[in-house]
């Protein structure tokens, strides 16, 4: 009996571990909702929605350039366009992006931003998926706060530092000063744009999602306008 109790237990230990396992691949394989509804088939409206992006955000760099009072808006399909076709084509995608990443695609939900993207693990795929909030820090101008709210890898909950070190080393790169502070029990990161010239280009003025578009509000910089100081985390 003992010897039989011994296989039984064994065999009953292998199904639950396989169980786990299965449940466990079962999950990190799962594609968040969004990131589904996100997706803009191959086609000529994709290609419209492309265009349409680049196109906006080449008319709002130069309104910065201007020396003038500046307004951008870019809709969630626009900017899906772009990331699933037009950038990607015209290699801006690798800039922000490690190798490793790839199919980034963004749902503008109420006032929150959900970013998904495809991390290339053992020959397939894993869909990493965050949702963050932002806004304009108070005393520093050109600053935006992030919040990160949460951060999945498939529909496992995961720590998400080492992939933000990765992204704010690239923002780094590109001239955007991050920082990392605690709010409310979140990690913000702190984006703080032209930080190192003694004059900004522009001052942002407003910074908001709505209505499903990412608007955002500027002008020339003020003439002997504050110096910088340590960012608020305050909405």
């Amino acid at each position: 009996m003992l010897y039989r109790g011994f296989w039984i237990g064994l065999i009953l230990a292998s199904a639950l571990v396989g169980s786990s396992t299965a449940a466990c691949v079962y999950m990190l394989r799962h594609e968040p909702n969004f990131y589904g509804r996100a997706a803009i088939p191959e086609g000529s409206q994709r290609s419209k929605f492309s265009q349409d992006f680049i196109t906006d955000l080449g008319e709002f760099m130069a309104s910065i350039a201007a020396d003038k009072d500046w307004f951008g808006q870019f809709s969630q399909n626009e900017i899906n366009g772009a990331l699933q076709d037009g950038l990607a084509t015209q290699g801006f995608q690798p800039a922000l992006l490690p190798e490793v990443f790839e199919d980034p695609r963004v749902e503008f939900q109420g006032d929150s931003l959900k970013i998904g993207l495809k991390y290339r693990v053992l020959g397939g795929s894993i869909v990493l998926s965050a949702q963050v909030r932002m806004w304009l820090a108070r005393e520093v101008p050109n600053a935006v706060v992030i919040e990160f709210q949460k951060f999945q890898a498939g529909s496992i909950p995961l720590p998400f530092q080492g992939l933000l070190d990765q992204v704010a080393e690239s923002l780094r790169q590109a001239g955007v000063d991050v920082h990392w502070y605690r709010h409310e029990g979140q990690t913000v990161a702190v984006l703080s744009f032209g930080a190192e010239k003694a004059r900004p280009e522009f001052q942002i003025v407003d910074l908001r999602i709505q209505d499903g578009k990412l608007l955002i509000r500027g002008r020339p910089p003020e003439v002997g306008g504050p110096a910088a100081i340590p960012a608020s985390t305050n909405p």
